[in-house]
């Protein structure tokens, strides 16, 4: 992926003569993605986007970026007495907090927002998809969709606890005539 440039943790030493290298192939990916117009034809009409991202400007901020992520890294090293680099998220957080980055790297700035806020996994989505063929078997396959998304919302997020009045509830039991002894 080449978002993975962005990883400290793969991220060649100074010595390295591979350092001034680094990310040049996968910072061209990202800035030609992200960094064109997009036109989709849908229905006969033609929709475009203007691009996300500034595609040259990005590319020449790479270089001087390279080293201040390197910088980085160490000083997140020395700071928190890690022994391993820091995550890609701890890198970009920092940064995000800082004025400095969004004024000095403006794009690669606009770039830390865009991939932080992608999704990294399909976990969740799979386990969506998990939940709903638990929901939806052969003998429920006419649920609406109204119901179908208000059975899911509970599988996966579960009802809201806080707000259950557990006493009306065995109230409500205790009521119904039951063989059951509560």
């Amino acid at each position: 992926m080449a978002a993975s440039i962005f990883n400290p943790a793969q991220l060649p030493d100074k010595s390295d003569p591979d350092f001034n290298y680094f990310g040049n192939k996968e910072i061209r990916l990202l800035a030609n993605f992200y960094g064109k117009e997009v036109k989709v034809d849908f229905k006969g009409s033609t929709f475009k986007s203007s691009p996300v991202l500034e595609a040259d400007q990005l590319i020449s901020e790479w270089p001087v970026f390279r080293r201040a992520l390197q910088k980085e890294k160490e000083a997140l090293i020395s700071s928190k007495s890690l022994k391993k680099a820091p995550s890609f998220q701890e890198v970009f957080e920092a940064m995000l907090l800082s004025d400095a980055y969004s004024e000095i790297f403006p794009e690669v700035y606009n770039l830390a927002k865009i991939l932080l806020a992608l999704p990294i996994g399909t976990a969740t989505i799979e386990r969506s998809f998990s939940h709903m063929k638990m929901i939806k078997t052969r003998l429920r396959n006419r649920l609406s969709d109204e119901n179908l998304t208000h059975l899911m919302r509970i599988a996966i997020e579960g009802p809201d606890l806080s707000e259950v009045n557990f006493n009306e509830i065995l109230d409500i039991f205790k009521e119904k005539n039951r063989h059951i002894r509560l």
